[in-house]
């Protein structure tokens, strides 16, 4: 498989953000008691989802 330079950088930045977003995300479900928990666990649903697209869009 040949990578393009675009898509390798459009690569690196899904992977940090994803991670970004589980990482706030757990972050979020530790630090709240009751309030944040359903932010967090959007958080999360979305940087799983972001993480499952890339490594989608990689593996075709």
């Amino acid at each position: 498989m040949v990578f393009s330079v675009p898509r390798v950088i459009v690569s690196a930045i899904v992977l940090v953000v994803g991670a970004m977003f589980v990482i706030n995300g757990i972050r979020t479900l530790r630090r709240s008691k009751e309030g944040g928990k359903p932010f967090g666990i959007i958080e999360m649903t979305v940087g799983v989802v972001l993480l499952g697209a890339l490594l989608f869009a990689t593996v075709l």
